[in-house]
Formats: C-alpha cells, structure tokens, sequence
C-alpha cells in the first residue's frame, strides 16, 4: 500500500455489508430527526436567545452516546434551570429583553432595585439595560455550558 495507509479492497456484497455497517455506526453518533434533543423551552426566555446558545449542538449528536455527551446535556440543563429560576426570582413579572448582539437578557429602561448594569461582549456596563447580579451569574454559567457542550 503506497503512502503506509492500509485498504481493504470489496467485492460488491461485501462492499454493501460494510456501507450497512457503517451507516449503523454513524446513526449510533448523529442524532437523526427522529431522536433529535429538543432545545430548552421557557416562557420567559426568547426563543432567538436558546436557539443562539444551544443550537449548535442540540440535536447534532445522540445524547447518550458517550457519558461525556450525556454530562454536557444534563450541565446544560441545569444551567438553563438555574437561569430560568434567577430570572423568575430577580425580573419578577417584568418583561425580559434579548440583546442579540451581546447574547444577553436582561430589562430595558428605568428600574427601581438591586440591578446591576449586564456587561457587553466587550466587558462593558449596557447603560439602558439592566439585571442582577443573580442572573448575570446564571447566564455566564448557562453560556459556558453551551459552549463546553
């Protein structure tokens, strides 16, 4: 075999058992549409927010695949529980805002409280937006999930 690589050359049923076998292997890995993880769901949290975060991997790999795979989903679960539950406890009823561009949520406007301007992408206060510091702290740990995920 030229290069060092090595080959196994296939006649035409033993080329068809091997794609079967590896067609099995792949389904084991890729999530297919019929077992595809659905993303976190909130009534609190925009849609836009969970798919930027989870998007990218939800659904992309078979969950339980490898312990470590199942470990960052449940993370990830958890994280999003705490963030659901900070929001619920540090907004109250009020009305949560996305910031696309700095994958924030925080309120927006005047609000009377123990609210802490959220941070920008650039480490910088967002004057006209605010949260506490209970969910800036829920939403750094959701986002590190995600991406550890």
């Amino acid at each position: 075999v030229e290069g060092g690589g090595a080959y196994r050359r296939y006649d035409g049923p033993g080329l068809a058992k091997a794609a079967e076998v590896l067609v099995d292997d792949i389904d084991g890995v890729v999530a297919s549409s019929d077992v595809r993880d659905a993303l976190s769901d909130s009534p609190r949290l925009p849609e836009a927010f969970v798919q930027r975060n989870e998007g990218p991997f939800r659904g992309v790999v078979v969950r339980d695949h490898r312990p470590e795979i199942e470990a960052a989903y449940a993370a990830v679960d958890a994280a999003f529980g705490a963030l659901d539950a900070a929001i619920d406890e540090g907004f109250g009823g009020a009305e949560v805002t996305y910031d696309v561009a700095n994958n924030v949520v925080c309120l927006r406007g005047p609000v009377a409280g123990d609210f802490v301007s959220p941070l920008d992408r650039f480490r910088r206060p967002l004057a006209n937006r605010k949260t506490t510091p209970g969910v800036e702290a829920a939403l750094a740990a959701y986002a590190a999930a995600c991406a550890d995920a």
